[in-house]
């Protein structure tokens, strides 16, 4: 049993707050701190006119809306005070009061968008180079754009979609293809990425969620992430589907990997994950299926 209320990296801090009152006194003890300290905390100022750079956001229940009295500006003193948002950016990802990732894998397409355009004229399309180099360079810089993150997505149906159509339209430019040659000659997505070796965006996020499931297998069990991985709540489970979890993307990833007993129980994958040789040839083995020959990272190097 524990319970996990703050996260702390390098000069970035993150605080879990139960209600209002616990934010309002939580802010003003953070700002008598760190002033002992000879600290300052970037809040807000009435008098010269200044937004706050420390932000709160508001997760309401299930179900249910955030107010305006949800809200409203933490007063620290007559002076300073804290804002609310409605997106929270905290280590690279995005944090919404919704708690899915839509937000976050819309920016992280925004930006890998903007990196394939500064890169498609001279390098990516540009048909004087190989395509496997460009291919590799894509992967390394344009797709790890796209993924930062990923490992932890708990994805729908419609954010796989979204990831889906942006990876095939590069392939597509990579190709010298537009979309009239795609209908005129019916050209589907498959001969696409056969042309270019490249696996569906579906396949690269499975094998980073396979190396990061290694990783967590290899942790202490101190770590922060690998108590997350068997946590649960002991609040009651509101009425109907329960929302898209990473959880559920860890054992989707699994059962891929074979790891589903007779009563769907996950048995002994973190005694094979320990094994970096014995789990890679597993991944190897099991998810050679969904990449083209000569794409699949070893993972006996990470």
């Amino acid at each position: 049993m524990f319970s996990f209320f703050k996260s702390y990296y390098v000069d970035d801090t993150a605080f879990i707050l139960l209600s209002r009152l616990e934010v309002i006194a939580a802010s003003k003890l953070i700002v008598s701190h760190f002033r002992r300290f000879g600290l300052t905390i970037h809040t807000g100022s009435k008098r010269k006119n200044e937004g706050s750079k420390t932000e709160a956001i508001h997760f309401p229940r299930p179900g249910q809306e955030s107010t305006a009295a949800d809200m409203e500006d933490i007063e620290i003193d007559e002076d300073r005070f804290l804002t609310f948002c409605l997106k929270f950016k905290y280590l690279g990802s995005y944090f919404v009061p919704e708690l899915n990732d839509t937000a976050d894998i819309t920016e992280r397409i925004s930006q890998a968008r903007k990196l394939f355009g500064s890169m498609s004229k001279q390098l990516l399309g540009n048909k004087k180079i190989q395509v496997d180099i460009r291919r590799r360079l894509y992967q390394a810089l344009v797709v790890n754009i796209a993924l930062w993150g990923s490992e932890s997505w708990a994805l729908k149906e419609a954010d796989r979609a979204k990831l889906e159509v942006f990876h095939h339209g590069c392939l597509r430019r990579m190709c010298g293809l537009t979309m009239w040659d795609v209908a005129e000659k019916r050209i589907t997505n498959e001969q696409v990425r056969r042309f270019v070796d490249s696996p569906t965006m579906d396949s690269l996020m499975e094998t980073r969620r396979c190396r990061w499931l290694c990783k967590l297998s290899l942790m202490k069990e101190s770590r922060s992430p690998r108590r997350m991985l068997g946590a649960w709540c002991t609040t009651p489970r509101p009425v109907g589907r329960p929302q898209q979890t990473i959880r559920h993307a860890y054992i989707s990833t699994l059962k891929k990997l074979g790891f589903e007993g007779e009563k769907g129980e996950l048995r002994e994958w973190m005694t094979v994950a320990r094994d970096r040789s014995a789990w890679a040839r597993k991944v190897e083995y099991k998810l050679l299926l969904l990449l083209p020959t000569g794409s699949f990272t070893n993972l006996r190097r990470h």
